[in-house]
């Protein structure tokens, strides 16, 4: 059986008008993962008719000035190490650039920060 996850990507949505950023994790591929973010957007501001809530990341691209990157291709076995993963990353960042990071829930609560391991991460400066 093929794993979905060994294939994931950790991405951060960098808004180059603010600074402000958001980092997430997708098994559905960098170019999709983004589309589903600006149709999400569109659907929260009444553009497409198809309505949804708010979502953190909708800072990052309603200044339509933002850059969505790689931060890695990540090959894991479940959706928890990639959980894991996105966590180490939004920590890291969140650390680094205070107030800067605009996500507001943990991708994985089981884990506090002594918990992570942050092993071979790739760092971008923002």
């Amino acid at each position: 059986m093929d794993n979905k996850y060994n294939k994931s990507i950790v991405y951060i949505i960098l808004c180059d008008t603010t600074k402000l950023f958001y980092i997430g994790s997708t098994i559905q591929g960098i170019k999709k993962r983004e589309i589903k973010h600006k149709g999400d957007y569109k659907g929260y501001t009444g553009i497409n008719p198809k309505f949804r809530k708010y979502r953190h990341s909708f800072k990052c691209i309603e200044n339509d000035n933002y850059r969505f990157i790689t931060l890695e291709d990540y090959n894991c076995d479940n959706k928890e190490d990639l959980l894991i993963r996105e966590k180490e990353y939004m920590t890291y960042y969140s650390n680094k650039y205070q107030n800067r990071c605009i996500n507001k829930a943990t991708p994985i609560k089981k884990y506090n920060e002594e918990d992570l391991l942050y092993n071979n991460l790739n760092i971008i400066n923002i």
